[in-house]
């Protein structure tokens, strides 16, 4: 069984359907990509495998759960976590107290156990240290979000979710406001995480990015999957240049080697 399994996904706002009948699976250790141009509903899908958009139809099921119906908190209690495109990092905090923070589950009982155990830690600090230094943050630990880059700001976000060990991270748009080479690193630091046994679904405009990284790529048009396969058998898959681009399926192949086949990056890692 997959690690996550989702099959006729449908969402409906009214009359209009941002999700139609969508399908995805997840292996285990394994990243797989959404892509889609904009207002193909790839935000929807994560939205609604999280628990912050209910399914109007269809079914998720994470780790053998059927969680289609369970709230985004009970989603995250079993190993599903998730970013945003929005960072919302707290700027009087520390990079270090802000993956505390996010590390935290607070439950009714917390207070008491306070009481009874002062000092007690979320995360422990060995994992917290392991953390950032898998994502080249460590010496930025002790300063306060304002005072990192915009790419630093991404990966503490990041290293927010990760902190938690989840068992499926959900990335929304990481590489959203990062220029060329800051998009490779990043790719190059999900990519060692992945190897290193995580699981992750990526969602992201960086074309780059995608077919670089990525072992299994799903492609949205109008809320429905028109393509999967490998980032080889996208490259090849004319719907998705029509998509894209909007191109006439005789001028698919050709616009397909010009645009789309160029987007691999030269990172010296192994892309897959």
């Amino acid at each position: 069984m997959s690690l996550l399994e989702v099959d006729s996904l449908t969402v409906r706002y009214g009359g209009l359907v941002a999700l139609d009948e969508a399908r995805l699976r997840v292996e285990r250790g394994s990243l797989v990509g959404l892509i889609g141009p904009n207002g193909a509903g790839k935000t929807t899908m994560i939205d609604c495998l999280t628990g912050f958009t209910p399914a109007t139809s269809g079914t998720v099921v994470f780790d053998g759960h059927d969680v289609t119906s369970l709230p985004a908190h009970r989603r995250t209690r079993l190993g599903m976590v998730r970013t945003f495109q929005s960072l919302e990092l707290f700027n009087d905090l520390s990079v270090r107290d802000n993956c505390r923070v996010a590390a935290s589950d607070p439950r009714w009982w917390e207070p008491l156990a306070d009481v009874v155990r002062p000092g007690r830690k979320a995360v422990d600090d060995a994992v917290l240290d392991d953390t950032l230094a898998s994502l080249g943050l460590s010496e930025f630990a002790g300063l306060r979000p304002p005072e990192l880059s915009h790419g630093h700001r991404k990966l503490v976000g990041i290293a927010r979710v990760l902190v938690r060990k989840p068992d499926l991270l959900l990335l929304d748009e990481p590489a959203a406001g990062l220029d060329s080479a800051e998009s490779r690193v990043l790719g190059r630091l999900l990519r060692a995480k992945v190897d290193g046994g995580a699981s992750m679904l990526l969602i992201d405009h960086d074309m780059n990015l995608m077919l670089g990284i990525c072992d299994h790529i799903y492609v949205l048009d109008f809320g429905r999957v028109i393509a999967e396969g490998t980032p080889d058998e996208i490259r090849v898959t004319p719907a998705v240049v029509a998509a894209y681009l909007g191109t006439d399926a005789g001028d698919e192949d050709e616009l397909l080697r010009e645009s789309v086949s160029q987007s691999v990056p030269s990172t010296g890692t192994d892309t897959r």
